[in-house]
């Protein structure tokens, strides 16, 4: 009876975040990050698939703006050889592009909401594969559904759920299924999508190469798996930025925009910002998330216990925690939680 309960919850959150599709007014976005993304998607839509910003102009306009008058400014757009850059993924554009054209507005948000069910059904398959209890199924996707802000970014055009989907299925197919190689190519993915997975994929990287249980055979498989499209998307920025981590690099190296520390170089208050930026994050959690506060009970059970699976999930949980802020560029905005540590929420329930 319990396990129908759970498939139950799964279809109330997939009605639930539908509904979400159609609360939005047209041309209206919860942040203004999704307004560039959006002029970039509207752009691919109409057949430019370059990857700069193109806004139509006349001459007298196009000169103001080479002199230093575009309307779009860093830390949000970069010129970069003459072009004007976003820091936001192309890839996430550009697969969002074919809804737009198909659904107009609406057709913006089927990406993000896709993956967020995708991020629900591997999360209800994994717990199947625990054996776990009826009630301890439902009250673990009742929190992942129903009390998480990830559901409310299922609803925004922002890519989080893309990342999140394949950082998470990745790390399953490591950590529980041993499939390292599947499991690399989808954690490699996941960076290209947010920035912060970056953290994410080095972490797990260190955990797998000084495992001493773990085959030699098993360490390289994962090095193949990563390897094609890390080099790949490596490559493709070294030639067109000059800087193997693209645009989001330049915005989080030489620029603070958090409050009290703006226009001032980035590197010389660099763990002044991060020790700000990781106070206000782990507060914002506590408040939209405040199950978390169970890792203090969790760790010492799992060490008690000697359950080396949940104490290395722990472990990197809270190494993600607090290393993270030494790359963002900023708390992340208006935002309905955390959003650069979004991907802590199914390890945690995990």
């Amino acid at each position: 009876m319990y396990k129908k309960v759970s498939i139950i919850i799964l279809i109330s959150g997939f009605l639930f975040s539908l509904s979400f599709l159609f609360c939005v007014k047209k041309n209206v976005f919860y942040s203004g990050d999704s307004g560039l993304k959006f002029l970039q998607t509207k752009q691919i839509a109409n057949g430019d698939f370059s990857l700069s910003i193109n806004l139509r102009s006349d001459k007298f306009t196009k000169k103001l703006w080479s002199k230093g008058y575009f309307p779009l400014q860093k830390p949000f757009v970069y010129k970069v050889n003459g072009k004007y850059y976003t820091p936001f993924p192309y890839i996430f554009s550009l697969i969002t592009a074919p809804f737009y054209k198909l659904f107009g507005f609406v057709g913006l948000r089927i990406v993000p909401m896709l993956f967020l069910w995708g991020i629900w059904l591997i999360f209800f398959i994994y717990i199947r594969k625990f054996n776990l209890s009826g009630i301890e199924e439902i009250i673990l996707l009742f929190m992942l559904i129903f009390t998480s802000p990830l559901t409310f970014y299922g609803a925004t055009y922002w890519e989080h759920t893309v990342g999140i989907f394949f950082a998470l299925l990745g790390f399953l197919l490591c950590f529980y299924d041993k499939k390292y190689f599947w499991g690399g190519i989808l954690l490699s993915i996941a960076p290209i999508f947010r920035p912060e997975l970056f953290l994410f994929l080095a972490l797990i990287f260190l955990f797998i190469i000084f495992e001493k249980n773990l085959k030699k055979d098993e360490k390289t498989k994962f090095i193949k798996g990563i390897l094609p499209i890390l080099l790949t998307f490596f490559l493709l920025n070294t030639i067109i930025f000059k800087n193997p981590f693209g645009i989001h690099s330049f915005q989080a190296i030489s620029h603070a925009t958090i409050s009290g520390f703006k226009n001032r170089f980035y590197l010389s208050d660099k763990f002044k910002i991060s020790y700000s930026i990781e106070k206000f994050l782990i507060l914002l959690l506590i408040y939209y998330f405040p199950q978390i506060l169970l890792l203090i009970f969790t760790i010492p059970v799992a060490i008690l216990k000697k359950d080396r699976k949940t104490t290395k999930i722990l472990f990197l949980t809270i190494l993600f925690l607090f290393l993270v802020p030494l790359i963002l560029p900023n708390v992340g905005g208006l935002q309905f939680g955390p959003r650069y540590l979004l991907i802590l929420i199914p390890l945690f329930l995990l």
